[in-house]
């Protein structure tokens, strides 16, 4: 009688490896796996993407080694192999296999997101569309920067091909009139590419389709804003049709008319998290009828740009009963009057509740210029008056007890607090989960977080890679749950500087501009990207912008950064009274005020700051101070460090 069958070990079925390619790199086995080495990253890549799952050597070191002699190369591929058969352990290690002169990966044993996506056809079903567009996290290998030219070809070329087959996906998405998701599908079109029209047609469609009109109307202008700023053209007739009979008020296909009901997304309009102001028509002091237009102008204008910023709920006073001004939090009144050859505009913020002024000012012009500079006063009074709100906001939350703030009033908090400051850091992460703890789809916390490993990782030299993997990892949770959120544009935009895509970084800081023109900070992140590229006259112009459409922008980095610029500007006078007026003096901050002096041939207070430097910092060096900036061009990065060497400061 033979013995009954024992379950043992050997029974199992092989352990199986998943792989992460869109979006941030991860590799999983029966738990998290660790790859150390970015080459090893991209050589997985490769094979996973190559036919069959498998490249020759050849080819493998020629992407990733093709600077190198074969020799090297071969050894290189070698070390790379056996590294990465140790990281996948006794269990997985056969699922990479080399046999001759090819290697392969085991495709039996391995899912990778990427092609189980490609596998996915435009022509499926609703359900494995969707399966499909969840997969599409990023692009791929989205943390990987290898800095070798045939690599990053081929890179390139597979990031085309996978967001040309998420196009195609999310298209069909979008379009689908029972799709629940068929807003944030349409949303990820336009990310994918701002300059496609017929993307910017289906958001306004799918706006349409839960109702909200002014909405799809205000898609419009986006898209209308980014052709002329990127191309130099105007939406086509297709574009501008629709456009009209959204205007009309016209039924589309697919969409749903308007009711008395409030849609989810009017609803999420009115709900208290954002602060709610009424624009009041602009008085017109001495009733002259031929400036009634230009009143009128301002007014209409003002409440345009304040639609803008997504954090306020704006409405025009003018359309509004009396009683319904009661349940905005604030109210805008202004003035345009004419005096002799000039022309006053005056505006007031004030606080219904209480009744107090939070903010007034008063705007003097020529009335020969006013035409040619109506846009930058109302860019100013717009991006000054939501400047003055969110900070009196923030005023009201601080005299909150913590145990009572809502998800907005914890960020709200969060956002207030010094990120370079490991302490107010930290307790900023801690009020930004609080945040998520009431409402995980804030898409504004997951950002914050992002913001704060960020900082973590650049302020900091010796900090481990890990913090800005994980800021990656907030930003596209963030963007995945609001993709028309500006400052996740802005994140994703300094990620990819800090990671040297300056492409990316450049589409990321302009898609955060088009949603939010008038914000400085993003200003300033499109300058900071000039002036690690090399155009520092550009980067001057940005961050003077950035000034001049709201004269109280004033973070502790602006003048840090103006420094900078003006250094590599060779104008050494003025960045050192641009370092004067950096409040947090830091031993970089010294470092460059030493390397001013000692460009100027100032060895005397060269040496006294060098020495303020060791001072504050014992174990300074420039490679150190200089580790993380993103420098496209080598000659930049030498004129900083042989300035501060001149000033006797460390290698």
């Amino acid at each position: 009688m033979s013995e009954p069958t024992k379950i043992t070990g050997m029974n199992r079925l092989p352990p199986r490896l998943r792989l992460t390619l869109l979006g941030y790199f991860a590799m999983q086995g029966q738990g998290c796996l660790e790859v150390s080495a970015k080459k090893n990253k991209g050589l997985l890549a490769v094979l996973a993407l190559s036919p069959g799952g498998q490249a020759t050597r050849e080819r493998i070191c020629g992407l990733l080694w093709g600077e190198r002699g074969e020799e090297q190369a071969r050894q290189s591929l070698r070390q790379s192999l056996a590294i990465l058969r140790k990281e996948l352990g006794p269990d997985l290690s056969e699922v990479l296999r080399a046999r001759d002169d090819v290697i392969g990966l085991q495709s039996d044993r391995i899912d990778v997101d990427a092609i189980a996506f490609l596998s996915v056809s435009p022509g499926s079903s609703r359900e494995q569309l969707t399966t499909a567009a969840a997969l599409y996290t990023g692009e791929l290998l989205a943390d990987v920067a290898l800095r070798e030219p045939a690599f990053d070809d081929w890179l390139a070329e597979q990031r085309r091909r996978l967001a040309d087959h998420a196009i195609a996906i999310f298209e069909k998405l979008a379009a689908m009139p029972d799709n629940p998701a068929r807003l944030d599908h349409a949303k990820r079109l336009v990310t994918m590419n701002p300059l496609r029209e017929s993307s910017h047609r289906a958001l306004m469609q799918a706006y349409v389709a839960i109702g909200d009109r002014g909405l799809a109307i205000r898609q419009y202008d986006i898209c209308a804003e980014v052709l002329r700023d990127e191309l130099g053209v105007e939406p086509d007739n297709a574009t501008n049709e629709l456009r009209r009979t959204i205007m009309t008020g016209n039924a589309l296909s697919g969409s749903r008319p308007n009711s008395s009901s409030q849609s989810p997304r009017a609803a999420e309009r009115l709900t208290p998290e954002r602060p709610a102001i009424a624009v009041m028509p602009f008085a017109n002091f001495g009733g002259d009828p031929e400036q009634s237009f230009l009143v009128d102008s301002v007014t209409t204008d003002i409440v345009t740009e304040l639609s803008r910023f997504r954090q306020l709920r704006i409405a025009a006073g003018s359309t509004m009963a009396e009683q319904d001004l009661v349940s905005f939090r604030y109210r805008l009144d202004g003035s345009v009057r004419r005096a002799g050859g000039s022309i006053r505009i005056t505006a007031q913020l004030k606080d219904t509740a209480t009744g107090h002024s939070v903010w007034a000012e008063k705007y003097d012009r020529q009335e020969d210029q006013i035409f040619s500079i109506q846009d930058e006063l109302v860019r100013t009074i717009v991006t000054t008056l939501a400047g003055r709100i969110m900070a009196d906001q923030v005023e009201e939350v601080r005299r909150k007890p913590p145990t009572v703030l809502a998800a907005y009033e914890c960020v709200l908090m969060a956002d207030a607090m010094n990120f370079r400051d490991p302490e107010a850091n930290a307790r900023a992460q801690s009020l930004c989960k609080q945040a998520l703890l009431l409402d995980p789809a804030y898409a504004r916390a997951v950002t914050l977080l992002g913001w704060l490993e960020f900082r973590r990782w650049s302020d900091f030299p010796t900090s481990p890679d890990s913090l800005i993997d994980s800021a990656v990892q907030y930003a596209d949770k963030a963007l995945a749950l609001d993709e028309t959120d500006s400052n996740c544009h802005h994140l994703l935009g300094a990620i990819h500087l800090w990671r040297y895509h300056y492409d990316q970084s450049a589409f990321h800081h302009k898609r955060a501009l088009a949603l939010n023109p008038n914000r400085p900070s993003l200003i300033c992140g499109l300058g900071d990207l000039a002036l690690f590229e090399g155009n520092i006259t550009e980067a001057a112009r940005l961050y003077r912008s950035a000034k001049e459409v709201d004269p109280f922008f004033n973070p502790d980095w602006y003048w840090s950064t103006m420094g900078i610029i003006r250094y590599q500007a060779k104008d050494y006078r003025g960045a050192l009274d641009d370092f004067a007026r950096v409040p947090d003096q830091r031993d970089w901050v010294k470092a460059f005020q030493a390397a001013c002096h000692a460009r100027l041939g100032e060895s005397g207070p060269a040496h006294h700051f060098a020495t303020q430097v060791l001072q504050l910092n014992p174990g300074f060096t420039i490679g150190n101070c200089l580790l993380h900036d993103p420098y496209r061009h080598e000659s930049d990065r030498r004129h900083l460090e042989d300035g501060m060497k001149l000033a006797g400061l460390p290698e």
